[in-house]
């Protein structure tokens, strides 16, 4: 199964290190949810090799890899520093959970096409899987550290099915928060004030199941 929370927000400048001490925040939440969630590794997800290991727990480290993480015009590799920096580490399949999370930061640009994220996609089995109540918890945190416009947590959920043709998936809203305007809601469940924004649960604890 597929899981993911994230946030988003436009443009906000933002220098290096500043960004770096919220990633440093980032982080240090993560490992705190789960020891799965607590090494990180950058490069290709086929063959991380020792040496790609990160400290994520420092912002030294942290800023290094999101200066590493800017665009660069085709001609004459100059910085283009309105799209700010970014990031992205995997966890080398921790536990049972394959983990990706990335990071967009300092991103001032006014195309509207374009935002700051900071995300978690989970591929895991369903009896290994973190519970919907957790990866809420997880978007809270989210909030909290990146002052973010929106975000979500969902579940792609991929419905059972027999020979070679595929069945289009769905994405199942667990929670959802909004700063400006009403935000997308699923069915039931409650909005409240969080942040500078509301934030609405599902009342659906558990996640959908392949063989429901």
């Amino acid at each position: 199964m597929r899981i993911f929370a994230g946030v988003y927000w436009s443009a906000r400048r933002e220098d290096v290190s500043q960004c770096a001490m919220r990633a440093e925040k980032h982080f240090a939440m993560l490992a705190d949810v789960s020891e799965n969630l607590s090494q990180w590794y950058r490069g290709g997800r086929r063959k991380p090799a020792a040496d790609m290991c990160v400290d994520a727990r420092s912002p030294q480290v942290l800023g290094m890899l999101l200066n590493e993480g800017v665009n660069r015009k085709d001609v004459g590799a100059e910085i283009m520093h309105e799209l700010g920096f970014g990031l992205s580490l995997w966890n080398r399949d921790s536990g049972g959970w394959s983990v990706g999370t990335t990071v967009k930061c300092g991103l001032y640009s006014q195309n509207k096409n374009l935002s700051n994220v900071a995300n978690l996609s989970i591929e895991v089995e369903e009896n290994k899987a973190p519970n919907s109540a957790t990866m809420v918890g997880v978007l809270e945190r989210l909030i909290e550290i990146w002052e973010p416009e929106s975000g979500r947590v969902e579940q792609n959920f991929m419905p059972p099915y027999e020979g070679d043709e595929v069945p289009r998936g769905e994405d199942i809203l667990y929670a959802s928060y909004w700063v400006s305007r009403a935000g997308e809601k699923g069915r039931g469940g409650a909005v409240e004030r969080f942040g500078r924004g509301w934030l609405w649960r599902s009342a659906e604890l558990a996640w959908r199941a392949p063989s429901a």
